[in-house]
């Protein structure tokens, strides 16, 4: 469609560039011919006024999660949700003096895959980049759907929130928009490092691929090329890319990776509280307005859980292909036949790439699949725990029969 038709890597960034400059996220210009951030006094006049209003916001937003502090009979599950809730809020505040921070690091991560493709386009391979601008609208939206959730649930359906016993949280317009700016920043950022994440990804398969065309992979592929000299432009084109990208990772590691560390640890605690606040309301109170709330903060964390899903899947993609590098280039290096100086180029590299490849990490640990099943047990250990500490609060007449008895046995 003509409405996403971009030229390069740079153009394909502009809706969330103009999102996050409009949802006040980012501060500094980008220059889209040079692919650097500029300081102006006017970004540096909205980073000061944003400062100030995130922590008057954040202000009206601990005030109204107070009330999570009352919800239950259960002083662990209020402090935990109480302040699960308030972790997000604080990184919501923090985030765009973070990004102050790091902007000229992150915009130098745009250029140097904006540097990839034009090498990348000298051997035969381009990215689609109006797919990626289309991308990039379709995660904005999907990001902003809680936004658009809560803001229609206030303005048009407000007996729905006292329905469920969540009116409360809204006292005033400044609380709602505290709420509302702690999700726009939310999916702001869970966006911008998808498309990044994402990116990254295009550009190994790309590499990957252009190693596949022009040397030798498989066993049936041709041992030796023709022209020694050409081969050895070709090693040394694709170490030159691939040390880009490395450094590139690096980059995304020390401008996103903290961040995510940030907001799993959020993320961890708002699902853990969550579901084990629906587990007590069933269990332990007869109050439905109770179990209504704790049902709405599980669908609440489900939204999260969306966002860290598309974080850590992303980001196990780039690293899968980044391993896939390395596969490649010791299979060069086995079923090859080269002079000696392009094997000792070709050993050198096959030899980096097996003791030290580039990884989507954030220090503490690795962002791979094991993520996902490392912290779904341990959020089932901990349930149980907190579970057992709750046996005392426990209605057994809400209870089957069947289960009551097991549970005496027990």
């Amino acid at each position: 469609m003509r409405w996403f038709e971009v030229q390069d890597y740079i153009g394909s960034l502009r809706p969330i560039y103009i999102v996050s400059k409009a949802c006040l996220v980012h501060f500094s210009t980008l220059d889209l011919s040079t692919a650097t951030a500029q300081r102006t006094l006017f970004g540096q006049v909205r980073l000061v006024f944003t400062v100030f209003m995130d922590i008057f916001l954040f202000t009206f937003a601990i005030r109204s999660l107070t009330l999570y502090l009352e919800v239950t009979d259960s002083l662990l599950l209020n402090g935990g949700l109480f302040a699960s809730l308030a972790l997000t809020f604080i990184f919501s505040t923090i985030l765009p003096l973070w990004n102050s921070h790091t902007d000229v690091q992150m915009y130098q991560l745009y250029k140097n895959i904006a540097i990839c493709d034009v090498e990348l386009l000298n051997l035969g391979f381009t990215e689609n980049h109006s797919r990626h601008h289309m991308m990039s609208i379709i995660l904005l939206c999907n990001s902003m759907m809680m936004v658009a959730y809560i803001m229609i649930a206030i303005v048009f359906f407000p007996s729905y929130l006292e329905w469920l016993g969540v009116a409360k949280l809204f006292p005033s317009g400044w609380t709602t928009l505290s709420y509302v700016r702690t999700n726009l920043v939310m999916g702001v950022f869970v966006t911008q490092t998808t498309l990044t994440l994402h990116s990254l990804r295009k550009r190994f398969q790309m590499l990957n691929q252009a190693i596949c065309k022009y040397l030798p992979t498989t066993i049936q592929s041709k041992r030796s090329i023709p022209n020694p000299k050409l081969t050895s432009l070709l090693i040394r084109k694709f170490t030159t890319l691939h040390d880009l990208l490395s450094d590139t990772v690096n980059l995304y590691n020390c401008c996103y990776s903290p961040k995510a560390i940030f907001i799993a640890a959020s993320y961890f605690g708002l699902t853990l509280f969550s579901w084990f606040g629906l587990i007590h309301a069933f269990t332990a109170s007869t109050d439905v307005t109770t179990f209504r709330m704790s049902v709405a903060n599980v669908v609440y964390d489900c939204f999260f859980l969306v966002l860290f899903g598309l974080l850590v899947s992303f980001s196990c993609l780039v690293n899968r292909e980044c391993h896939r590098t390395a596969i490649l280039l010791h299979k060069v290096v086995c079923y090859g036949s080269f002079d000696r100086r392009t094997t000792k180029q070709l050993r050198c590299f096959s030899q980096q790439l097996w003791h030290q490849l580039p990884k989507i990490s954030s220090r503490l640990f690795d962002f791979e699949w094991e993520l996902f099943y490392h912290t779904s047990g341990a959020l089932a250990t901990y349930l149980v725990i907190l579970i057992q500490f709750d046996l005392g609060n426990i209605n057994y007449k809400r209870l089957p029969r069947r289960e009551f008895c097991n549970l005496c046995e027990f």
